[in-house]
């Protein structure tokens, strides 16, 4: 991704990018405890549901970026909001993913699907035994170049709930996409 300006991460986003990370390094940890986060609050992050990065590849956000950079990129989508995601692709799995579509779901499984609380909104989710893995990371810059988030797996368009003008592509992808929950 030679060429491409620097990213940015503010301290706002570092700590909401912990989500995505299943365990952080103990150096960085003290950056974090500088941001005001102890340990308690660094592993109720790292434990919440969702996509993970592998932490044989990464084990804190300075090291995404460096992932981020090696990544080539397949996607990348101008939002109305003036935000740019990208998706990159590498050659080897980077973490699992927190989304699945339905059709990758087997009858069985599908029968399973409950409604869940997603940040304050409705959506679907499905309680499976293990995420997939994915060789893909997705990231959202702002005008900036400032990460606005950034996590394993493909590109989903913002819930359709939000205020955002593409509002039809994101309400056919929720549709046909749920989040998975581990067991």
């Amino acid at each position: 991704m030679a060429g491409k300006k620097k990213l940015i991460l503010t301290d706002q986003r570092i700590i909401h990018l912990l989500r995505h990370f299943s365990e952080i390094d103990i150096s960085y940890r003290l950056n974090l405890h500088a941001l005001g986060l102890d340990d308690a609050a660094i592993t109720e992050a790292c434990s919440l549901t969702g996509s993970k990065f592998d932490a044989s590849h990464v084990l804190n956000p300075e090291q995404l970026l460096q992932l981020i950079e090696k990544g080539t990129l397949v996607k990348e989508v101008k939002q109305p909001n003036g935000n740019t995601a990208r998706s990159v692709e590498f050659d080897m799995p980077i973490g699992t993913e927190g989304i699945v579509a339905l059709d990758e779901l087997s009858h069985d499984e599908r029968k399973h699907i409950k409604e869940a609380m997603r940040n304050g909104l409705h959506l679907k989710a499905v309680r499976l035994s293990e995420l997939k893995k994915t060789n893909r990371l997705t990231y959202v810059v702002n005008g900036q170049n400032e990460i606005v988030t950034a996590f394993p797996g493909r590109y989903a368009p913002p819930f359709p709930e939000m205020p955002f003008d593409e509002k039809k592509n994101a309400t056919e992808f929720w549709l046909n996409h749920v989040f998975v929950e581990l067991t």
